[in-house]
């Protein structure tokens, strides 16, 4: 028989907590930076962040992207003696890095001021991963994944790869992404795709019934272990059925096609990897940016592939996290995750989506992650009750 891989441990900081539930975001996790609403994380998360800091030494060096992964990688560290000791690969993609530090760093530089020693070693994309491995002692190796807004979802698919070639033994994998800054804002504000939204508790409102562009930045983090199922040591949460991918050739600002040919091959490539069928997805945690080409594209792929009367439930949760780019694909993994847990979610506003119902918790969920350049991603998760 074949082993699965299942996840068996999920940890996140983000506007919303570390679940990733589906309610409302507290006042405080939207604010507004450079005239542009943004989901900050919630002060539950800050505050692990913060104790961070506080306990460790040297960690005020690192970005605040570097921090939130460690930070998060923390509230795995109940994982048993055993697990800690298995070789084990750590994947943590960012879309935008170290941010933080680099405009900083940058400042100074054009202000003739000496840069920190400091600054090189923090600034590489490989930290992210490698400071969860230090900081948890962990046995193995180290990478960190950068493609956009699919970094998170292609980094389980790499994990995937490593446990199927008995390459390590468990992966701790997820994205990162810390984008609050001045420069990074305003690349997103001249995209004109961004919400001007500012009063609202969700300013991003994916799939809303009124077709606007209502693109916001969000911040956070969201790590998972991956094990073999016979290896595991707790109870599985979900069950990583399969995984695909595609590339379409796009242009535009974003460089990504304004067509859902690359979306319906992820999907088709994702189901062909899980031996499942269309009928056999009872909901689909979209990317769906908020911006009004990006969710139809991707609303035509799904109606496309699954018929626009017997499509399965639909949902994003970038209304509550906002769009964390690097991290949102295992930010919508959590998502995922508390739909397993019969915690069904719904949009607080109208949406353009058929009407839907979803009464008991899906036996298979499909995740979809795009970004620039026209890489899409999709995973399968199973319900940890259904058998192969």
């Amino acid at each position: 028989m074949l082993d699965r891989y299942v996840v068996t441990s999920f940890t996140a900081l983000s506007a919303a907590g570390a679940s990733c539930a589906p309610q409302a975001p507290s006042a405080s996790s939207v604010q507004i930076l450079h005239d542009l609403p943004c989901y900050t994380l919630s002060q539950g998360s800050q505050d692990k962040v913060t104790n961070l800091v506080n306990n460790t030494t040297d960690y005020s060096r690192l970005d605040p992207a570097s921090l939130y992964a460690v930070a998060a990688a923390t509230q795995l560290q109940s994982l048993q003696n055993d697990q800690l000791n298995r070789t084990t690969l750590v994947s943590v993609g960012s879309s935008r890095g170290a941010t933080h530090t680099f405009e900083n760093a940058l400042g100074a530089f054009a202000q003739q001021k000496r840069l920190l020693p400091t600054t090189s070693p923090t600034t590489t994309l490989g930290n992210l991963s490698s400071s969860i491995l230090r900081h948890l002692q962990l046995q193995g190796t180290a990478l960190s994944c950068s493609m956009t807004c699919s970094t998170s979802l292609l980094s389980v698919g790499n994990a995937l790869a490593w446990l199927r070639s008995n390459m390590v033994e468990q992966a701790l994998v997820g994205g990162t992404e810390a984008p609050l800054t001045d420069f990074t804002l305003e690349m997103m504000r001249s995209l004109g795709i961004y919400s001007g939204d500012t009063s609202s508790p969700f300013p991003c409102r994916p799939l809303a019934i009124e077709e606007r562009n209502t693109f916001t930045l969000g911040e956070g983090a969201a790590l998972m272990l991956i094990e073999k199922e016979s290896q595991a040591l707790s109870p599985p949460l979900a069950t990583i059925s399969g995984c695909g991918f595609a590339t379409v050739n796009s242009s535009g600002k974003s460089s990504v096609r304004l067509t859902s040919e690359g979306v319906i091959q992820a999907m088709q490539a994702a189901l062909q990897d899980s031996d499942l069928t269309p009928t056999d997805i009872g909901a689909i945690m979209m990317h769906a940016p908020g911006t009004k080409q990006g969710d139809d594209a991707e609303i035509r792929a799904i109606y496309d592939l699954f018929g626009e009367d017997s499509a399965p439930f639909l949902f994003s949760n970038k209304w509550l996290v906002g769009h964390t780019l690097g991290a949102s694909g295992a930010l919508s993994i959590g998502t995922a995750l508390e739909m397993f847990s019969d915690n069904i979610p719904q949009f607080p506003y109208p949406t353009r989506i058929k009407e839907q119902k979803l009464t008991a918790p899906p036996s298979h969920i499909l995740i979809n992650s795009a970004g620039f350049g026209g890489i899409t991603c999709s995973v399968v998760l199973s319900h940890p009750a259904i058998a192969n």
